[in-house]
């Protein structure tokens, strides 16, 4: 679950949780425009990556590595979306307690690398979306009393984040309606899907 390998996106922040959100903008930054989008992560394990990897990156992926407030997770989701209490999903099946972390790399929305991934902080509060905000062992539209995942990003939102796959074969009509609703909450700025990874 905690395998650290390349997350697919590199999102910046919207947060609320003013100490969380510093957190991750410190974290972000010490990366310094480095991008966790193209492999910086390593493969496997605990190892560093090598070959082609920059000395740099190594670095920054074995510090973020080493931090007790990080932990990298595969998924975020899990396929099929549907009106019930998730039951799969690193994320939507675990508080930042069980993760032992504050900030949460994910690999991928419902599979590693599918374009979903991306940094979450531990907020508070929030109200599911199925993309944005994920409140552990509840439904999309259920409030976290207790705390959710808030993922840091600007700019459109992409249906990926809510399982869309783009692959032609798997109906992605629920995840594109989940993404609709949330635009919608939010006021606008949905990215178009495009095809599969």
């Amino acid at each position: 679950m905690f395998a650290k390998d390349k997350i697919e996106t590199i999102p910046a922040p919207i947060a609320t949780d003013t100490s969380r959100r510093t957190l991750a903008l410190g974290l972000l930054g010490a990366i310094g425009g480095l991008s966790f989008a193209n492999g910086c992560a390593p493969s496997s394990g605990n190892a560093p990556p090598s070959g082609s990897e920059s000395d740099d990156i190594t670095s920054v992926a074995q510090t973020l590595t080493s931090l007790s407030a990080l932990a990298w997770v595969d998924t975020i989701l899990a396929l099929p979306l549907t009106s019930a209490v998730r039951t799969n999903g690193d994320l939507a099946t675990n508080t930042s307690s069980s993760l032992k972390a504050e900030i949460v790399i994910a690999k991928g929305s419902v599979a590693a690398g599918d374009g979903g991934g991306g940094i979450f902080y531990w907020s508070t509060s929030g109200t599911d979306d199925g993309g944005t905000v994920i409140v552990p062992n509840k439904k999309i539209g259920d409030t976290g009393a207790t705390g959710c995942w808030r993922r840091l990003y600007s700019g459109s939102v992409n249906v990926r984040w809510f399982g869309a796959t783009g692959n032609g074969t798997t109906d992605d009509s629920e995840s594109i309606r989940t993404a609709l609703r949330a635009v919608n909450a939010m006021g606008g700025g949905l990215s178009p899907i495009e095809p599969g990874p």
